[in-house]
């Protein structure tokens, strides 16, 4: 009886251990199937995904499904419309699926331990320097998943993949999600943290940036920002970084030609070379949007000050439209009679 007994417990081990064994086959296969779809209905003009890793998937109940160790390499393109893209490394520690009605097809995914750093070489990435790294980051997102109609579950999957790839492009999805972040970036040989977030907008989840964090940024760069602006960059979190970097250069470059010429319109160069380099980066619209948002939260401007810089601003955009090259902005400027020097 007890060999009996026995036998019945080894017996019971073996097939339990192989059950187990044999979920992790099934699941790392389930997964790659999920990433390959994730990855090529995922890709925008300015991020794609390379390199998908993880070290280990296994079941967690009868309900959940952890993975730990997930890696992936995004390739972000400098701007718009280039095709030069740098690595972007990607991990999270651990991204747990859980099953909460299987009845409604309802799942919630969590993910902790989310940073990211660019160019794979830490504090010194060249794409790190524009973007900064993410660190201590957490996130959470309920779905419905039809598991028991596979291909009613890949035009799921294709759907949330788009949803995602709207939220990279755009700082928002239409799917419930919860997000948590630090940013932190390079300013003057210093460390800045900035917060970063997701909230509910009406219907739509919006990434934001904290804006006291961003008035934070602003200080430590030496920047005044706009209550306008301040507001048009939390809601644009993907581009707040790019569009520091492109208010700098357009304020060192006037600087530096006022310095080698006296005669240099230092003001009028920087709106139009301002507007001509965002109009570069993202386009008429928004560039607009970005000058507007300065001008109309200057309200110690007379109206001629306005009328200059607004005027300039759009003759910015047009040298963009037109395809000018960044070296030939000033001497176009300077012989262009529709550029306005100074208010009167």
């Amino acid at each position: 009886m007890r060999k009996l007994g026995l036998s019945l417990v080894l017996f019971t081990i073996f097939i339990g251990g192989g059950l187990y064994l044999a979920s992790g086959v099934v699941l790392s296969k389930v997964t790659d199937k999920v990433l390959e779809i994730v990855i090529s209905h995922g890709q925008t003009d300015i991020f794609s995904i390379k390199q998908p890793s993880y070290q280990k998937v296994a079941l967690s109940g009868i309900n959940s499904v952890v993975w730990n160790g997930i890696s992936f390499t995004a390739m972000v393109a400098e701007q718009k419309d280039s095709q030069v893209r740098r690595p972007y490394r990607i991990w999270c520690d651990t991204v747990i699926l859980q099953a909460v009605n299987f009845t409604e097809r309802t799942f919630v995914i969590t993910g902790t331990g989310l940073r990211a750093a660019g160019d794979g070489d830490g504090k010194n990435g060249a794409l790190e320097k524009q973007y900064g790294r993410l660190e201590d980051a957490s996130f959470t997102s309920i779905f419905y998943l039809d598991v028991f109609s596979p291909a009613q579950a890949i035009t799921q999957l294709k759907d949330i993949s788009l949803a995602m790839k709207r939220l990279v492009q755009h700082g928002n999805t239409d799917i419930p999600v919860q997000f948590e972040g630090t940013v932190v970036l390079p300013v003057n040989n210093k460390e800045v943290p900035v917060r970063l977030q997701i909230v509910k907008d009406q219907e739509q989840y919006v990434l934001i940036l904290n804006k006291d964090s961003l008035q934070n940024l602003a200080v430590a760069k030496d920047e005044k920002l706009t209550d306008p602006e301040i507001e048009l960059f939390s809601r644009n979190p993907l581009k707040s970084p790019k569009l520091f970097s492109i208010r700098d250069d357009a304020k060192n470059t006037a600087i530096e030609a006022r310095k080698k010429d006296g005669t240099v319109p230092e003001d009028a160069y920087r709106h139009v070379f301002w507007s001509y380099l965002l109009t570069r980066s993202f386009g008429a619209e928004f560039a607009q949007m970005v000058t507007d948002a300065h001008e109309l939260g200057m309200t110690d401007n007379t109206e001629a000050e306005h009328r200059m810089d607004y005027n300039n601003n759009a003759i910015g955009r047009s040298y963009a439209a037109k395809g000018y090259q960044r070296e030939e902005i000033l001497a176009r400027l300077r012989t262009d009679s529709r550029v306005i020097i100074s208010a009167r």
